[in-house]
């Protein structure tokens, strides 16, 4: 039988293997040690090791017990080492070491882009969000909790990455306590786009991605003061008398200007629903009420019967009419926090040594960073050559079972693990493509929806 022929094209997307390798080289490993303190002396477990233990040791399994983790270095690497003297080597040091690394590997970028969706407009498209993971009591001198009917102890990680390439934007990791409204973003990128949920409106925030000459895509929070221009004088809205006089299923577009100092020119779109939908979104309105309101106007619910945006993208790039659809491509951030929690174990937290868990919580992290961009290399690669998107859930499934043989080809400058890439891309284009429900557009079939000429 002929050998099937090695792609040139699939080996060159994986060009940031040689930075992953600097980063996990030993030599490496140990300047960053020395750096953090973790190291004074050579002892049994060097740095290289412990990074290997808490980011390569299982990929579906992210809080091992310490006897399971002995195991594991005494058959992987001949170590031998008893319980309690590998928990006393997770420290506060030992935590800046694995956060340092979590840092290296997120900022490797790859070049490959879907750049047949909005590569000449906009220089990325950025969607972000935030999960919340609970932690055990004892872990609240690391990470403050909410406490009450949560945990006192509670890690938030805020999350940002690029629709057109994969590579991550923004990653951090925060106390549950810290509220999304009131995370600073930096560096925004000129010619980029945003899109988040409510817990990030802010005027503010929206004013700055306009003077740093990016765009945004939100919905509207509601009592956010808005104004229109007449005959050179701001005066305020009357939202909800637009609101009233609107039909069932019309969308309305208007120029206004947001916040009472910012005063930033939007469009505001405004889709009236059909009353089932929106006593829908009272139902759930209701339910957070219960667990985090303290009342509800009825002007408020009379709100929900309309779907509100705002963005400051042209009309000429994009419809009122595509407005929604665009945004729900916000979603996919969701699906991504769900691979992190039910495929790579990240949910499964236990009461252990506060320090451990931070060290194998941010290892749990690289390893899943290193699957995403192995999964991004075949997303894009199979969308350019056979126009069919890839699951994240189907395909991180079948990424978090080849820990080794993965993690070894990117590493290896051996000319077989070509071969592997292959083999890997052929399974991934059989088992994992998204499938269409009810004649929706795929997420990247959405993209196509922007007007550009």
């Amino acid at each position: 039988m002929k050998q099937k022929t090695v792609s040139s094209h699939l080996c060159s997307q994986f060009n940031w293997s040689g930075e992953l390798s600097e980063i996990l080289s030993a030599g490496n490993i140990h300047k960053e040690a020395k750096e953090c303190g973790f190291t004074q002396r050579i002892r049994h477990l060097l740095p290289d090791l412990f990074v290997q233990l808490c980011c390569f040791w299982n990929w579906r399994e992210a809080f091992p017990s310490l006897k399971r983790q002995c195991q594991w270095l005494l058959e992987k690497f001949g170590v031998s080492i008893v319980a309690q003297s590998l928990n006393e080597r997770f420290v506060e040091s030992s935590v800046s070491l694995m956060q340092k690394i979590m840092g290296c590997v997120s900022r490797i970028r790859a070049e490959e882009k879907l750049a047949e969706f909005c590569g000449d407009y906009f220089t990325a498209i950025y969607v972000f969000d935030s999960t919340v993971q609970q932690l055990f009591a004892k872990c609240e001198s690391l990470f403050k909790g909410c406490g009450g009917g949560a945990s006192s102890s509670a890690i938030k990680i805020q999350l940002g990455f690029d629709l057109l390439t994969g590579n991550l934007w923004h990653l951090e990791s925060r106390n549950g306590t810290d509220t999304d409204n009131g995370f600073h973003i930096t560096n925004i990128i000129e010619g980029s786009l945003m899109m988040f949920d409510l817990g990030y409106f802010n005027t503010s925030f929206l004013a700055k991605i306009q003077e740093n000459k990016a765009c945004f895509l939100c919905r509207y929070r509601f009592r956010t003061v808005v104004y229109r221009k007449y005959k050179g004088e701001f005066q305020r809205l009357d939202i909800m008398k637009i609101v009233r006089g609107m039909k069932a299923g019309q969308i309305r577009e208007l120029s206004v200007y947001l916040g009472e100092d910012e005063k930033t020119p939007v469009r505001f779109i405004l889709e009236k629903l059909p009353e089932e939908l929106a006593n829908a979104k009272r139902r759930k309105l209701k339910h957070d009420k219960q667990n985090k309101r303290i009342s509800i106007s009825k002007e408020r619910l009379e709100f929900c019967v309309v779907n509100a945006f705002v963005t400051n993208i042209p009309e000429a790039v994009l419809s009122s009419q595509k407005v929604r659809e665009i945004y729900s491509i916000r979603w996919q951030i969701e699906i991504v926090f769900k691979t992190w929690k039910s495929i790579f174990g990240m949910k499964n937290v236990t009461d252990i040594n506060p320090f451990r868990l931070a060290c194998m919580f941010y290892g749990g992290l690289i390893r899943i960073l290193i699957a995403t961009k192995v999964f991004w290399v075949f997303k894009l690669l199979i969308w350019h050559e056979h126009q069919k998107e890839l699951s994240e859930i189907m395909a991180m499934r079948i990424l978090s079972e080849k820990t080794e043989p993965l993690f070894k080809s990117l590493i290896s400058k051996q000319p077989d693990t070509h071969h592997y890439w292959e083999i890997l891309k052929d399974t991934l284009f059989r088992y994992a493509i998204k499938q269409r429900r009810k004649k929706k557009l795929l997420p990247l079939e959405k993209l196509r929806l922007f007007s550009l000429t």
